[in-house]
């Protein structure tokens, strides 16, 4: 047996494949981060003598380098850190040291020697916290509406202009595989997209995640079931995935054609720069060979409401708020079971798929009032009318202007209106009064000016 000895920095390297990529990125984020104060903080205060890298750190100088740097960094605006954000910051630069120093440079741990940093560090976080909490509120993120889709589909995605078609086929594919935004996007392949006829006018595409932050490659990797989704798509719809990915696949070279899961081509490419004409026509090759990163979808989504008129007063949101309108969306039908859910959107645990939850419609805080003060009707969706020869209940608002006409002998008649006051507040009234056969009333006043 041939045994072939490796080098600590080989051993160290094995140990480094174990992170997962969104850890890494985390690391060398904060690494930066520190950097970059760093080389300020010497110019302000060149006596200190800051190393410039993190890593570069002696042990015995760990404490009082991170209390200045606890005391004194700021992002790249100049401004303070959101709380999440420090506290991101830390634990990375924590691993960090870890990884350099062992145990003994776990500076957030409940060591004597870093209890002081430990409480300068608390205090920080209280006091980032507490200015949050003075930050005017900001509306949550919306979800993405009928009305938005058709203002994208009119303005923003025009499938014969190259940009057009590629914001529309990043859209089409979030929201029909419910994925999860960047990363998810610049890792598809075209042979993770598997396509079968169902009938003449349904195509069934499968797409299966290869690699994402909850499937790392190793040991584990082989436990983990791996995200599924499987999704009808009729070919005569233009907002469906069958024709907008055929769009698109007309346009792009034979590399990305012949991806292969041995040589995984990446799917979505960058429009070429400064499109090359041929006898005053676009050439049929629109997209080049530089795949898109990850960061960069964000920019085409944003474009997209830009594009359609629609301001952060109309959405505010991201890719990831497509995933979040499915859910929502399935989950206010009331047809499926959280089973069914999790089989659609490829989601493995419940915990998972009640974090994506939101609740829906814009009148959310007006409903819940109105059940906290105890009225008796607090629902927000119209109610039916329930014609029958006894009892007939109609929904009224303050403006409706409807006429009603008995014509079925004498009829009593439940009316119960939700009025909106000047200061947005909802009374509920509800009133009965019986009406004889042929007579007609108009409006709300006519209706509940009797006690029940």
């Amino acid at each position: 047996m041939n045994i072939r000895p490796l080098s600590e920095d080989q051993i160290q390297l094995l140990a480094a494949h174990s992170e997962g990529q969104g850890t890494k990125n985390q690391n060398n984020w904060s690494k930066n981060r520190y950097r970059a104060w760093a080389l300020c903080h010497n110019e302000v205060a060149p006596l200190d003598n800051i190393p410039i890298e993190f890593n570069d750190v002696p042990l015995d100088r760990l404490e009082y380098v991170l209390l200045k740097l606890v005391t004194e960094i700021t992002d790249s605006k100049g401004q303070p850190y959101e709380a999440k954000t420090f506290h991101t910051l830390l634990f990375a630069l924590c691993r960090v040291s870890v990884l350099k120093n062992g145990e003994i440079g776990n500076f957030m741990s409940k060591e004597p020697k870093f209890a002081f940093l430990n409480r300068v560090i608390t205090g920080k976080m209280k006091n980032l916290q507490g200015l949050i909490r003075e930050k005017k509120r900001k509306r949550g993120a919306d979800l993405v509406t009928s009305e938005h889709e058709d203002s994208l589909w009119r303005y923003a995605f025009d499938l014969d202009d190259p940009r057009g078609l590629l914001r529309a086929i990043v859209f089409v594919l979030t929201k029909m595989l419910t994925l999860r935004g960047g990363s998810e996007l610049s890792d598809i392949s075209l042979a993770d997209l598997q396509s079968s006829p169902v009938d003449e006018n349904t195509v069934m595409y499968t797409y299966t995640e290869k690699v994402s932050k909850n499937h790392q490659p190793g040991i584990q990797a082989v436990k983990r079931e791996k995200k599924v989704v499987e999704h009808q798509s009729t070919k005569d719809d233009e907002r469906d995935l069958h024709y907008i990915l055929g769009r698109y696949l007309q346009h792009c070279s034979a590399e990305v054609l012949n991806a292969t899961d041995r040589d995984p081509v990446k799917l979505l490419r960058h429009v070429k720069p400064r499109f090359t004409k041929e006898k005053g026509t676009l050439t049929r090759i629109w997209y080049s060979d530089r795949p898109i990163g990850k960061n960069y979808f964000a920019t085409l989504f944003k474009e997209s409401f830009e594009m359609a008129n629609l301001s952060e007063t109309d959405f505010n949101g991201t890719l990831r708020h497509l995933r979040h309108t499915t859910i929502t969306n399935l989950r206010s039908t009331g047809m499926f079971t959280d089973a069914e859910i999790k089989l659609r959107i490829g989601n493995i645990s419940d915990r998972s798929l009640k974090s994506y939850e939101r609740p829906s419609g814009k009148d959310l805080t007006k409903r819940l009032s109105a059940a906290v003060r105890g009225n008796r009707s607090c629902s927000s969706a119209a109610a039916e009318n329930r014609d029958t020869t006894t009892q007939t209940e109609i929904r009224f608002t303050a403006n409706s202007q409807s006429s009603q006409t008995v014509t079925r002998g004498d009829t009593r008649y439940s009316c119960t209106a939700e009025i909106a006051t000047q200061t947005d507040t909802i009374i509920t009234v509800k009133k009965e009064k019986t009406f004889a056969s042929g007579s007609t009333f108009t409006n709300i006043s006519q209706l509940c000016a009797v006690s029940p």
